[in-house]
């Protein structure tokens, strides 16, 4: 049974509901200035190409967890001998040459102030 209570209660409901509507509708219409749609489409632009990016480097990270080799593809080599600063030979005699690396060679005249700077630094540890 509705009471009069009730009554007074959804009439009021229905006043806050249409009042709500008639600020959103103000809302809506109002016009915004040409620095507030400069502003706010800068700010679209922004987020939208931050969030390509975004999806091009989880693309590119997926793409590197995909190709990323398993242990069975990667091969380990064996060093038989190192000689002549960034140059040393596996044991199948594959020479392997260190590149951008300025390593003194055995016979030259730095090598020997180089072999005592180092026999002098590890004699001190």
């Amino acid at each position: 049974m509705i009471t009069a209570k009730n009554r007074v209660r959804g009439k009021l409901e229905q006043k806050n509901e249409v009042k709500t509507a008639e600020k959103l509708n103000k809302m809506s219409n109002k016009k915004l200035s040409s620095e507030q749609r400069f502003i706010r489409n800068l700010l679209i632009g922004f987020f939208t190409a931050l969030f390509i990016v975004f999806v091009l480097a989880i693309i590119a990270l997926f793409q590197t967890l995909i190709n990323y080799p398993n242990d069975q593809e990667v091969t380990s080599i064996i060093i038989q001998s190192c000689y002549d600063g960034g140059t040393s030979r596996t044991i199948q005699g594959e020479k392997i040459r260190l590149a951008y690396f300025d390593t003194p060679k055995l016979r030259s005249t730095r090598a020997d102030s180089i072999r005592t700077k180092a026999s002098n630094f590890i004699s001190m540890i």
